[in-house]
Formats: structure tokens, C-alpha cells, sequence
């Protein structure tokens, strides 16, 4: 008899953990910005301790997030470059795009002057060969300064005052500290990081530094593509519309909630 309930005990307990469901983990790529100011380490926890699914996340360039999307390595995306994203949803990797916050990007440096116009403070820039740091990284922070040197009609690539660091958004501002030079940076890290470097904003408020961020469900074979939806459908709801628009770093607003660019 005890042989028997054994046997019974050991058919029986292999449907038992096939039955039993599958923990919930989202994998999402985002742009290092998010990370670094700090908003995803404040966010986070709130859809977690809400829907009981665990997030992990990979923090790296929006060049190199949609990389990771294509590879079928995440299941969201949370990016900033809306060209690449269009053309990351067109050629398929992409079932849902939502822009769902927003701030702005700004010019940052050694300098005592502000300047008005965007295309004075580039025009200054390479009249006096000043150094410029870029990430040079194909981030949506890389992408919005390639834009900015196209509208000035000129390629510094090449150019001994133009450095690129290949890294992330906080080490570029600390490699532009280190050489007190000038940088382009998405706002929300910068209040977040200003306080260890010796720079100060000498551009800002243009209409073309606008720097909205869009979730991607993306288009892979997994089973989380339902929690992607479902994670995307808490970052356009009241409560972490709110949540966004409630984050703070030294009592300043790091982003703003989409539905205030609408």
C-alpha cells in the first residue's frame, strides 16, 4: 500500500508545478535618463506593490534599448527619439508605441554667458573651437544633438575640440565637468546630477529641445506580452501620471506627465 501511494504521490506532484502559475517578471530596456534621475528606482515599486509583477530593467542608450527589442531580449520599451522609434514600429518590432512624459534638453557648460539663440551658441562653439562632449552613443540624447548640428549646416566629426564618450548620459556630464567643457543633456538628469559638477545651463527653453518619451510594447514570442500592455496601461493612468508628475530631485520636476504637452 505504501508503494502504491508513493507511485500515486509521484505522478501526481509533476502536474502539481506544471498547474501551478508561472511567476510575472517584466523585462524592460529604457534610456539611461530615466535611470539615472532616479525615476525608475521611485516608480517602479508603485505597479509592482499594485499588480504583484516584478520589473527588471536594462539601462543603456535608446540606440542600443531598441536593439535589445529587436533581439527580443525585453518585453517594453522606455525611449526618447521619436525618428528611430517611428522607424522601429514600421519595420515591425514594435505591436504599441505610447508617448507618456516629457521634459526638455538643455545645453550645459563652463561659460558666463547665456545664450538666446541656439544657433549663436553652436556658431560660438566652433568659431573658438570650444570642446563639446557627446555621447556619441546613438542615444536619443546623441540623436537630438545630431539633429541640432544638422539645423546649424555643420559635421564635427573629426574635429579635435569634439569629444565623444561612448557612455551614458551622468559619466558625460562628469567627462564634460573633468574638461570644463559644453554638453547637450535631457533636463531630468541634469537636476538630478548638477550638484557634482561645477557647470552651469547656457541654453534652454528652445521649442526644438522639446525631449518627449514613448513606451514600446515590443513584438516578441513571450509570454509577458500581455503584462507589457498591462504595464503600459499603468504608465497612462491617473495614478502614475501623477506619480510622474509628483517626482521630484532637490524639490525640482524632473518630467512632466504627457497629457500637459496635449
Amino acid at each position: 500500500m505504501n508503494f502504491i501511494r508513493l507511485l500515486a504521490l509521484f505522478i501526481v506532484l509533476p502536474f502539481c508545478f506544471i498547474s501551478s502559475p508561472m511567476a510575472k517578471t517584466l523585462q524592460i530596456g529604457t534610456s539611461t535618463s530615466t535611470d539615472n534621475s532616479g525615476l525608475l528606482t521611485y516608480l517602479l515599486p508603485h505597479f509592482t506593490q499594485q499588480t504583484n509583477i516584478d520589473v527588471n530593467y536594462i539601462a543603456v542608450g535608446t540606440g542600443a534599448a531598441l536593439k535589445l527589442g529587436r533581439e527580443g531580449k525585453v518585453d517594453v520599451l522606455l525611449v526618447h527619439s521619436e525618428p528611430a522609434e517611428l522607424k522601429y514600429m514600421a519595420q515591425g518590432f514594435g505591436s504599441r508605441r505610447e508617448p507618456f512624459m516629457f521634459n526638455d534638453f538643455i545645453i550645459v557648460g563652463k561659460d558666463q554667458n547665456t545664450y538666446t539663440d541656439l544657433l549663436h551658441f553652436f556658431k560660438h562653439l566652433v568659431d573658438n573651437q570650444l570642446v563639446f562632449v557627446s555621447r556619441g552613443d546613438s542615444s536619443g540624447t546623441h540623436k537630438k544633438e545630431e539633429i541640432l548640428w544638422q539645423q546649424f549646416n555643420y559635421d564635427p566629426i573629426g574635429e579635435p575640440w569634439y569629444i565623444e564618450t561612448g557612455l551614458g548620459m551622468a559619466k558625460t556630464l562628469l567627462e564634460t565637468n573633468v574638461r570644463q567643457a559644453y554638453t547637450l543633456i535631457d533636463r531630468g538628469t541634469w537636476l538630478a546630477k548638477e550638484n557634482q559638477v561645477d557647470l552651469t545651463i547656457v541654453f534652454e527653453n528652445a521649442p526644438q529641445l522639446l525631449n518627449p518619451y514613448s513606451a514600446i510594447v515590443t513584438t516578441t514570442e513571450k509570454q509577458n506580452y500581455a503584462v507589457a500592455n498591462q504595464f503600459v496601461d499603468w504608465l497612462l493612468s491617473d495614478k502614475a501620471q501623477t506619480l510622474i508628475g509628483e517626482f521630484r530631485v532637490n524639490n525640482n520636476v524632473l518630467f512632466k506627465p504627457i497629457a500637459l504637452l496635449k
